[in-house]
C-alpha cells in the first residue's frame, strides 16, 4: 500500500487492493419505476409510499453520510486498511459484526463471474441481463454502469471482471467490495458504519434511491 501525500488533496492510492472494502447495500420503498443505483448496505422492507417512516430512514442515511464526511477530513492523510494488509479485522471481528446485523454477511462478485465459473451461476442469463437495471439493483457486486466495476491503477492498467471473455483475461475484482452487510434496519446501517469507522475501512453505499 502506497500513500501519497504530494497530490492535491493528499489522495492516497493503493496499489495491491482497488476494490473498496465493506459494501453497504440499501434498497429504498418504491411504488413506480426502480431508481438506478447510484453507489456500491441492501436495506429490504414492504412496498410502501413514502411515508413519515421512509422519511426517517432517508434523514438517517443523510445523518450517517455527514458524519463519514466529518471523520474523512479528520484523517485525511491516512490510507484506509485493505484485505491483505495486517489491519484488515480478524474472522473474529467479521464474526461480531455478523452477529449484530439482521442478515448473514455477503460476499459481492462481479457480476461476469458466472462467464468464467459456471458454478457461480449462468452466463447465459448474466449475458441477457447485462444492461437491464433492475437486474443490476439486485446483483450486489454490480453498478449502475459496468465501467463503474473496474478500477484503473495509477500506472493506467485497468483490474475489471469483462463479460467479453474473448479478451483472454482473468475475472478479477476491480473496484467491487469483498464483503458486505444486507442492511434492513437502521441498526443494521449504524452497525455497519461505525465496524468500518472502528477498523479504518473503505465503505461504499449501494442503494435503489
Amino acid at each position: 500500500m502506497r500513500c501519497t501525500a504530494t497530490e492535491k488533496h493528499d489522495q492516497c492510492q493503493y496499489s495491491n487492493v482497488p476494490s473498496p472494502e465493506l459494501g453497504l447495500y440499501h434498497r429504498t420503498p418504491c411504488f413506480a419505476a426502480p431508481h438506478p443505483v447510484v453507489g456500491t448496505v441492501s436495506y429490504k422492507s414492504p412496498n410502501l409510499a413514502i411515508t413519515s417512516k421512509a422519511m426517517f430512514l432517508l434523514t438517517s442515511l443523510l445523518t450517517i453520510a455527514l458524519g463519514l464526511t466529518s471523520v474523512s477530513s479528520n484523517s485525511t492523510r491516512n490510507c484506509r486498511c485493505t484485505s491483505g494488509s495486517e489491519c484488515w479485522p480478524s474472522d473474529s471481528d467479521f464474526q461480531t459484526l455478523a452477529s449484530r446485523v439482521s442478515q448473514p454477511l455477503i460476499h459481492p462478485a462481479p457480476p461476469a463471474t458466472p462467464c468464467y465459473n459456471s458454478a457461480s451461476g449462468n452466463c447465459s442469463n448474466v449475458r441477457s441481463a447485462w444492461n437491464n437495471g433492475v437486474w443490476r439493483s439486485d446483483q450486489p457486486g454490480a453498478a449502475q454502469l459496468s465501467n463503474w466495476e473496474t478500477y484503473t491503477f495509477s500506472n493506467g492498467t485497468t483490474q475489471a471482471c469483462y463479460l467479453d471473455t474473448t479478451l483472454g483475461v482473468p475475472c478479477q475484482r476491480g473496484s467491487v467490495p469483498v464483503i458486505g452487510v444486507d442492511a434492513r434496519s437502521p441498526e443494521d446501517v449504524q452497525a455497519a458504519v461505525k465496524f468500518a469507522a472502528k477498523h479504518n475501512l473503505r465503505l461504499v453505499i449501494k442503494t435503489t434511491g
